[in-house]
């Protein structure tokens, strides 16, 4: 009875290798209901793996569906179709049936490549964690404790560990995502560390509002995640520019405060005229001086392109042009009036003592 039970089991195993009855050549051809059955989850596999992610872009919350996929065809099924580690299992019984009856070996290169797949796949995954995880964490540094130096040599490290996998795995739309991810972060810190800038003021910000086309509130919970996500990295030019109008606007503002300042302190000095208690105007040569300098950096400042098109500075500019104007064409008034007042005078003197 045990015999006929094992007969029975080997016909049947028989049958199932067996090629149809068609075929040129069926001791060395490949069983056919094995092979289309494997050809079936093969491509199912190729089509439900997590190759890529859908919204095409990496997230936290791409994490889980992509390993509970990993995990099932590795241990269980997927949409009825069985794990990969159950059809190499089934593979191998098959092989040996096929030796058994001196059949043609059958190597299952396909299976052995999605095998191999599954494994490329799950290490990929685990990198992306690690490199979500954490953009993440970064993404909760308040605006005024970024290092910037530091970030970006942590997002090198990644990197390099990105390239130490298996290069079978640059070929799958994941990875493709994950280097620009870490492409992203490099190129966009930099910028973070440039609008770090004491130069940046609120008409910058907003600036760069309208360049990404986001709004956002510079406030004590600004951090990292709210300026990477204005996904800086595709404003590249525009952000610089932008910096650089706020440095060069601020070395403006430099230029305009030292002229308030020099002003702020200079005075006029009178004394008396000799054996008299008239009071009369020294012109010292700081003032003069000053008058020199202030005017003429305020009409190269007048050309500049940053002050052209902002109105404030324009108004600065022009209203110190115009108080120093008349500040030069007074004392000169002054001066005159006072040297001609002191020649008359002097013939007054000169008359009375005649007299």
């Amino acid at each position: 009875m045990e015999l006929g039970l094992a007969s029975a089991e080997l016909v049947q195993a028989f049958e199932c290798v067996k090629p149809p009855v068609s075929a040129c050549d069926w001791d060395y051809a490949p069983p056919s209901c094995a092979l289309c059955c494997l050809s079936l989850c093969c491509r199912f596999f190729l089509k439900r793996a997590p190759f890529t992610v859908a919204g095409g872009a990496l997230a936290v919350d791409a994490l889980r569906p992509a390993y509970q996929v990993l995990d099932a065809f590795h241990h269980s099924s997927v949409e009825n179709y069985p794990s990969v580690t159950t059809i190499t299992a089934e593979s191998k019984h098959l092989q040996e049936f096929q030796d058994l009856f001196e059949l043609y070996v059958s190597d299952y290169l396909v299976l052995q490549r999605c095998s191999e797949e599954l494994l490329y796949l799950k290490s990929l995954w685990d990198m992306v964690g690690a490199v979500v995880y954490t953009f993440a964490d970064w993404y909760k540094t308040p605006w005024d404790k970024i290092n910037v130096d530091n970030l970006i040599e942590e997002t090198k490290k990644m990197a390099k560990d990105v390239k130490t996998l298996n290069k079978a795995v640059r070929n799958y739309e994941v990875y493709r995502l994950l280097e620009e991810s870490l492409k992203a972060m490099l190129t966009s810190l930099p910028l973070v560390q440039d609008l770090h800038h004491p130069a940046m003021r609120d008409r910058h910000w907003k600036m760069l509002m309208q360049t990404t086309g986001k709004q956002f509130t510079m406030d004590e919970k600004f951090c990292l995640g709210d300026l990477l996500a204005l996904e800086l990295h595709n404003y590249v030019d525009a952000c610089s520019e932008i910096v650089d109008r706020a440095q060069k606007e601020l070395n403006i503002e430099k230029q305009i405060k030292k002229i308030e300042d020099t002003w702020a302190v200079l005075s006029l000095v009178f004394t008396p005229l000799a054996d008299s208690d008239i009071m009369q105007l020294q012109i010292e040569d700081a003032i003069t001086e000053a008058l020199e300098n202030d005017n003429l950096q305020l009409q190269n400042m007048s050309g500049q392109k940053y002050v052209q098109l902002n109105p404030m500075f324009q108004d600065a500019v022009a209203n110190w042009q115009k108080k120093l104007g008349m500040v030069d064409s007074v004392l000169s008034t002054w001066n005159d009036v006072q040297k001609k007042w002191q020649a008359l005078e002097g013939h007054a003197d000169k008359l009375a003592v005649g007299a």
